[in-house]
Parts: structure tokens; C-alpha cells; sequence
């Protein structure tokens, strides 16, 4: 438990600079600070995601491998307030690089891996209260709404097979999913917890964005 850290430490970070004091109340109850020295290593690459980091102090290294038997290379450095493996934290899913830290560094982590219930999950939006959120799965092609205090599965949307990435409007209104065997982008009515238009998007959409058009 790391309640005694204040909250401010928190919305230093993107992950939670917007969200309500009782997420991060909730958050902090569940998380412990960590200590790692020069040249320490946090977790490898492969390794099973099962936590969440957030910088405090210090700086890490995160290096990749991009083919077997290929030496890892630097390929960026987080410094205090920075986050890595927050998709981790719900989904489990094995880390995609490795990480260390060149000098000493103090990481908050949270450890809860959620069970969400559907197969290969991919991807999580969370709405811009802190209260809800929704992951992906590609194989069981639903999303599951999850209350991100609690974390525990409120609802299951079906939405097609290989239901991969998400994009959320700024009012958390609606949630756009890409739906890879279809070739479509599914709309979610939050609200009402369906899918309300499907988008043509062509074969295997990879990736979705929203931008402000003035």
C-alpha cells in the first residue's frame, strides 16, 4: 500500500492528470513504491505484463529486440511522471520490451491483473471521469465495460471478431473499435451500450484516431 504518497504525484502523469480524487485515492491503495538501482533491470522483454509503472524519480531505459537472437537497442527514456504497462494492468499481456534503469529511479506500481472474461484482449479506452472502462478482445470480438475503481466487469458489448483498437470521444460518448475480419469500424453508443453505425474501413483497419477538424 502506498497511501501515504499524495495524490498531486499522480496527476503529474497523463494516465491521471484528469481523474477525480477517488480513482486516485483507489489507486494509490492498491500500489507500492519500488526502489532500482543503477543498472537494474525491471522486466524483460516477454516477460507477463501483471503491473503497471509510474516514474517518481529517476529515469528508465526501454530497449527492444526486433528479431530473435538480435541485441536489444535503446529506444526511449521516461523520466518522473512518465507511465508504462498501464494496458498491462488489465490485460496481462506479455511486455513488448524490456526495461532498466541507467541511474536510481523510485516506480509506483500497481499490481491487479483483471480477468476480464473474453479472449485475447487488445486494447482499453478509459472515460473522462475515471470511471468506466472498456477492453477490447480480439478473439471473442466484445468489448467489456469495467468499472475502474473496482475493476470489475459491469457489461459485455459484442461487436464483431478480431475487435482490435479504440478511440474514445472527449465526452466519452461514443467509442469507435476497429473490427478487423469485417473490415469496419464498429460505433458504441456508451451510453447505451450497443453498437449504433459500422464505418467501412477496408481489410484488417489497423488502428483509429480522432482528430479536431476546425
Amino acid at each position: 500500500m502506498a497511501s501515504s504518497i499524495d495524490t498531486a504525484f499522480l496527476r503529474s502523469s497523463d494516465l491521471f492528470e484528469n481523474q477525480p480524487d477517488e480513482v486516485l485515492k483507489a489507486v494509490l491503495l492498491q500500489g507500492r513504491l519500488e526502489e532500482y538501482g543503477p543498472g537494474q533491470v525491471v522486466f524483460e522483454q516477454g516477460d507477463q505484463g501483471d503491473r503497471l509503472y509510474i516514474v517518481k524519480s529517476g529515469a528508465l531505459e526501454v530497449l527492444a529486440s526486433f528479431s530473435d537472437g538480435a541485441d536489444p537497442v535503446p529506444v526511449a527514456y521516461l523520466g518522473p511522471g512518465e507511465v508504462l504497462g498501464e494496458l498491462a494492468l488489465l490485460t496481462g499481456s506479455p511486455r513488448s520490451a524490456s526495461v532498466r534503469a541507467p541511474e536510481h529511479a523510485e516506480l509506483f506500481t500497481v499490481e491487479k491483473s483483471v480477468p476480464t472474461g473474453g479472449s485475447r484482449p487488445v486494447d482499453v479506452a478509459l472515460s473522462p471521469d475515471g470511471k468506466r472502462a472498456w477492453v477490447s478482445h480480439g478473439d471473442s470480438g466484445d468489448l467489456r465495460v469495467l468499472d475502474a475503481v473496482s475493476l470489475d466487469v459491469l457489461a459485455t458489448i459484442p461487436v464483431g471478431p478480431r475487435a482490435w483498437w479504440t478511440a474514445l470521444t472527449p465526452d466519452g460518448s461514443r467509442l469507435y473499435v476497429t473490427v478487423g475480419r469485417a473490415g469496419d469500424v464498429a460505433v458504441v453508443d456508451t451510453a447505451a451500450g450497443k453498437v449504433i453505425t459500422r464505418i467501412p474501413a477496408g481489410k484488417l483497419p489497423w488502428g483509429v484516431a480522432l482528430v479536431e477538424v476546425p
